[in-house]
């Protein structure tokens, strides 16, 4: 067979180098190479290789490249096509290929068996993991080296239809994850530990957890059915479609579709697809010791112990004979070949005697350790108060945390007051797991001008407070302190840090939060206006009152007429559309000036805005706020509010200032619907939280409220975009609002017309204020234009 290598003048280098990552598919008797940096044409690696049919796999540790095909066998080249050489010479090796990165094996199927060699060993070594007789000639195969598992596709006999299964590289513990799919290609997705496929059949591109559970649709249809390979990068899915002849992508939420450069000089079809990486994904192997890696087999057994084990017959392991190994950093021990049951079953019972002396004595220090830490936190706190070490907890390391950590720090030093300068009543505002917000009075705060009793919102902690409860709650402070101060945000007054809890004193919203106030005030009867009269012409702004009393007006929000109900009574208490879309205005300009201070609020609904005087509307809850352009939350056991987040946010717990703009079209339904719960509909409210994320990647949304202006309808849309890139700013929101709002000052509006309000009490601040601004490395608000905001796009 004639072996033709065609390179291009960067493979070399690349494969001596860290070289930029690339995608290599098999098309017929050729292998081709796609860049992913500058989505450039692809490049032929190889030809006349025989590929027909071949999966094709990456060994990110030696950048190499493996890949099959049933006329030929399993070859091997570098990244750069160079050392092109056949290293198993069996026919009839069609689908089925996967490379454990860690304990340096390659697996493969033929027949109805699947097997196993050390890739340094090939030709020879060759074990049989299993034999099965759902192993097919379109069985797929993917391994998890930190997790010892093998995943693969099996046939049920039924239409083409296969199950995904779960086996352990000994080929024991065999389960089956999913049924009634019709699988030729699988990849695992490191980053989230997730196995994806997409249906040779239905083209829908699916995935599941290792352990089988939370089942995904991420696109219907996958642009084209009867896909044969798929792989993964850090942020992308990627597959091959045999119909369409082409390589394809989505996010791994299932967005932005896009269909890759492919030369035009490539014939014939594609058929497997792999990314060469040039760095191995950053997982351990519980087996993996000095001498590189698991001498064979990573072997899980139950109770989360992993076994590092050789066959029977194998004489290859580093020290010359099996080894055993329970964990990382262990000392390798001299056992009898696997696998006898008695001594499995031997160890097991030791292993499980020796679990539960280690879980005992590891509870028992986390008990001493933890009073102990009590005891010294109670003692500070009897002589110094909470220190202001606390603001330091969420400093990095780098110059610009430093000196944000220092003007935090000197900003509460000029905030702080005595505890005995605060009159705490017994009237609770609100309260949390933790914390509560008590009714306040406080004197002489230093962010008044006129040293005057001010009634605050004065925000602690409940119960026995923890170090863990205290830093959370500073944290919070931090973060306020990040956000500066502006009217329609709630602004930190003062701060106690004396005695036995820390008190955050904050402004005192009268009315509660927008949720209650909005249930509170019905929607008040609105004029009907006529064909092009102001921006909402046409728009079912409100009730109609009748034919022939529509008020004349320039704008059909700026009324100055009062409205009245059924017997002439007047609506004093009611809400007109145009309050509702000045509330929406008010939310979007604080939105505004948080984003400039690179701050994801991460909860924006109706219940986390308050109502001030005049109805200026304040943000408030920074308990899940974060600054940064993208923030993603690890800890599963934080509680998230999943119906005003987008899918991407739920699929990957990432979240950026877009998906705060997604929650704000959100809190716009609320707005108009006057409090209605979001999404309350039952085909909606039996949904997992997986299911409604893919739900809403499906285009299902809510329906407009029943008397919202279409141009808002349409704002919210803009907000539920499902491409991240596409959502509008909230500087493009709050200059769209700025169009519709009333500005004339008038007593139906007197919120807009803020001159006469205290909205800048902090001028003594203003110094600091501008040093924590250059710290986050952003101007003041007023130096950006909306086209020089920062582009936010989320990293899905």
């Amino acid at each position: 067979m004639l072996i033709l290598l065609r390179q291009h003048p960067s493979f070399a280098l690349a494969d001596k180098t860290e070289g930029t990552e690339f995608l290599a598919f098999t098309q017929s008797q050729n292998v081709w190479r796609i860049p992913l940096a500058n989505e450039s044409v692809g490049t032929q690696l190889l030809s006349n290789i025989s590929a027909d049919g071949g999966s094709i796999v990456a060994d990110c540790a030696e950048h190499k490249l493996y890949w099959n095909s049933m006329a030929d066998g399993i070859r091997r080249s570098r990244y750069d096509g160079s050392d092109n050489q056949l290293v198993l010479p069996q026919k009839e090796i069609y689908l089925g290929l996967a490379i454990d990165f860690i304990s340096r094996n390659i697996f493969w199927r033929k027949g109805n068996s699947l097997f196993v060699a050390r890739l340094k060993d090939l030709p020879s070594g060759q074990l049989t993991v299993m034999t099965d007789s759902r192993l097919t000639v379109d069985s797929a195969l993917a391994v998890h080296p930190a997790r010892g598992m093998i995943y693969w596709s099996g046939s049920t006999g039924a239409n083409g239809r296969s199950t995904i299964q779960a086996t352990s590289m000994n080929g024991s513990n065999d389960a089956v994850l999913v049924e009634g799919v019709w699988v030729l290609s699988l990849t695992i997705d490191f980053e989230t530990d997730r196995l994806y496929w997409a249906d040779h059949g239905t083209g829908n591109l699916e995935s599941v957890s290792l352990d089988g559970g939370l089942r995904r649709i991420y696109a219907q249809g996958a642009n084209g059915k009867q896909v044969y390979g798929i792989t993964s990068s850090k942020s992308r899915i990627f597959w091959t479609s045999l119909r369409t002849n082409s390589v394809n992508s989505v996010t791994k939420t299932g967005l932005n579709f896009k269909r890759h450069n492919l030369p035009p000089e490539r014939h014939g079809v594609i058929f497997g697809i792999a990314l060469a990486a040039f760095q191995c994904p950053a997982i351990t192997n519980a087996c993996a010791i000095a001498n590189g890696g698991c001498p064979f087999i990573c072997l899980p057994l139950p109770g989360g112990v992993k076994r590092c084990v050789c066959p029977e017959g194998n004489d290859t392991c580093h020290s010359g004979a099996p080894v055993t190994m329970d964990a990382p950093g262990g000392n390798p021990q001299q056992t009898v070949p696997w696998p006898i049951g008695s001594i499995i079953g031997g160890v097991l019972l030791l292993a499980v005697a020796i679990a539960v002396v280690v879980f005992v004595l590891v509870r028992r220090r986390k008990v001493q350790k933890r009073k102990a830490l009590r005891e010294r936190y109670e003692d500070e706190n009897a002589s110094n108060g909470f220190a202001l070490d606390y603001l330091a907890i969420t400093a990095g390391a780098g110059p610009w945390d430093a000196k944000l950590n220092s003007a935090c720090l000197q900003y509460t030093k000029m905030l702080e007051i005595p505890l005995a300068k605060v009159e705490i009543s017994t009237e609770v505002l609100g309260k949390g797991e933790f914390g509560v917000v008590f009714k306040s009075l406080a004197h002489d705060l230093p962010s008044r001008a006129a040293k005057k009793a001010t009634t605050v919102a004065a925000k602690t902690l409940i119960g026995s407070v923890t170090p863990q409860q205290t830093q959370t709650f500073m944290e919070e402070f931090k973060i306020m302190l990040e956000c500066g101060h502006h009217v329609n945000i709630v602004n930190i007054l003062g701060v106690v840090l004396e005695g036995p809890r820390p008190f955050l004193l904050l402004e005192f919203c009268d009315s509660g939060s927008l949720f209650s106030y909005l249930k509170r005030h019905g929607l008040s009867p609105q004029p009907t206006y006529e064909a092009g009269n102001g921006p909402f012409a046409g728009s079912p702004v409100g009730l109609s009152i009748g034919p022939g009393k529509q008020p004349k007006m320039s704008n059909p929000y700026c009324t100055e007429a009062s409205v009245t109900g059924p017997a002439g009574l007047l609506l004093q208490d009611s809400l007109s559309s145009d309050d509702l879309v000045q509330f929406c205005y008010q939310v979007s300009s604080g939105m505004e000036h948080l984003t400039s201070r690179f701050i994801i609020h991460r909860d924006l609904a109706a219940r986390n805005v308050l109502v001030s005087e005049k109805k200026i509307l304040k943000i408030s809850d920074f308990g899940l706020a974060r600054t940064g352009e993208t923030y993603m939350v690890s800890d599963a056991r934080v509680a998230l509010p999943v119906l005003w987040m987008p899918p991407e946010a739920i699929v990957s717990r990432h979240f950026s200032q877009k998906s705060d703009v997604w929650s704000f079209g959100v809190l716009m339904w609320e707005i108009f619907s006057m409090g209605a719960v979001p999404f309350d509909r039952p085909d909606v409210e039996k949904f997992s939280t997986a299911a409604f994320a893919d739900w809403l990647l499906l285009g299902n949304q809510m329906s407009p409220p029943e008397h919202c202006p279409l141009a808002m309808c349409e704002t919210m849309r803009n907000c539920w975009t499902l491409e991240v890139e596409d959502r509008p700013t909230f500087t493009e929101i709050r200059t769209r609002l700025d169009g519709f709002v009333c500005k004339n000052g008038s007593s139906s509006n007197p919120y807009l017309n803020l001159t006469g309000i205290d909205s800048n009490p902090f001028d003594n601040f203003e110094e600091l204020d501008q040093e924590i601004l250059s710290c986050l490395k952003i101007q003041p608000a007023d130096a950006w234009s909306p086209a020089e905001y920062p582009s936010y796009v989320s990293a899905f």
